[in-house]
């Protein structure tokens, strides 16, 4: 059985599923997809990651960083951290899912 650490796969997963129940209403093997710059993009739902171009995420987040690219922000620490500009939720639209119902 794969662990279920803070910081694996199914942690990761896990948590952004409690953290936003838009992401929490796509069931596991459901897809979302988004056409973006003139290409479509899919990702499917798998238990305990997500499964994009044949490649393994943690969370949905990190599949539309792929998709868009990250970039690098200064912490106020000092450090350098990389993210995107784009929540999941809104680069493949789930909060107007309800509202094509």
């Amino acid at each position: 059985m794969a662990e279920q650490g803070k910081y694996t796969y199914r942690g990761r997963w896990r948590r952004e599923r409690e953290r936003s129940p838009e992401i929490d209403a796509i069931p596991v093997g459901g897809a979302v997809e988004r056409t973006w710059r003139d290409k479509t993009y899919r990702a499917q739902n798998c238990d305990g990651y997500w499964l994009f171009n044949r490649k393994k995420y943690p969370t949905l987040y990190k599949v539309v960083c792929a998709i868009v690219g990250e970039r690098e922000f200064d912490r106020v620490d000092g450090k350098k951290r990389k993210m995107c500009n784009w929540s999941a939720a809104r680069f493949f639209r789930l909060n107007d899912l309800d509202s094509q119902t």
